[in-house]
């Protein structure tokens, strides 16, 4: 059955603030007249259950070509890799691996490439409202308020009213404790000093391209 529906997408490595985009997203269409209409949302694993008519927006990590060609608009979060690999081990007791952060790497870039907007993790802990205004633009929508739908995320929690999973929130998609340490640099304290120096000699270069110090290039 051919998709007839519009389809947004919000992608983003692992702990980078994508349930935070997903559900700026997600409000923001809620808050459009036209994209309102028959609009559903999800997991990826949602996705083939949901109307083939109207407009969806599916949350994911991992990249998945055949969506991300039928998708009409992609967002994509990222954050320093470091951090994106010490939140989960907190969150989860998940245990560190290097291929963990190559796959964050490899899947970055194959995300970056299609997304029509990208997110910064770092820049969302201080320009929220500035982020919000760029997603509506992004998915164009006009005359919104973007401190009223800060304000509006912000206040999501595990704990908001609605359906929920022994796990996760199911409009929202938050987790119990869903936030354990948002900080910059919060993998100090929780990966070794030998796996973080494996990290920075695989992957240097993708630190400094996108903006991160070496741990012998931070101030302590």
């Amino acid at each position: 059955m051919a998709f007839t529906r519009t389809i947004f997408l919000s992608a983003g490595m692992p702990r980078s603030g994508s349930t935070w985009l997903y559900n700026v997203a997600r409000l923001l269409i809620e808050s459009d007249t036209s994209l309102s209409k028959r609009f559903t949302f999800g997991w990826v694993g949602d996705f083939k259950k949901l109307p083939t008519q109207g407009s969806c927006l599916i949350k994911l990590h991992e990249f998945d070509a055949e969506i991300a060609e039928s998708a009409d608009v992609i967002l994509y979060s990222y954050r320093d890799i470091r951090d994106a690999t010490a939140s989960p081990v907190r969150k989860f007791n998940k245990a560190a691996t290097l291929d963990m952060v190559d796959q964050f790497v490899r899947e970055h870039g194959q995300w970056a490439a299609k997304a029509n907007y990208v997110m910064r993790y770092e820049d969302m802990l201080v320009e929220k409202e500035t982020i919000v205004q760029q997603v509506a633009t992004t998915l164009g929508i006009a005359e919104i308020d973007p401190a009223v739908i800060t304000a509006s995320v912000e206040a999501l929690a595990y704990e908001s009213k609605g359906k929920k999973r022994k796990t996760y929130h199911k409009q929202n998609l938050y987790h119990r404790n869903h936030i354990t340490d948002g900080r910059h640099g919060s993998w100090q304290g929780v990966l070794s000093d030998e796996f973080v120096e494996a990290i920075e000699q695989r992957h240097a270069e993708w630190l400094h391209e996108h903006g991160y110090q070496l741990a012998h290039e931070m101030i302590s």
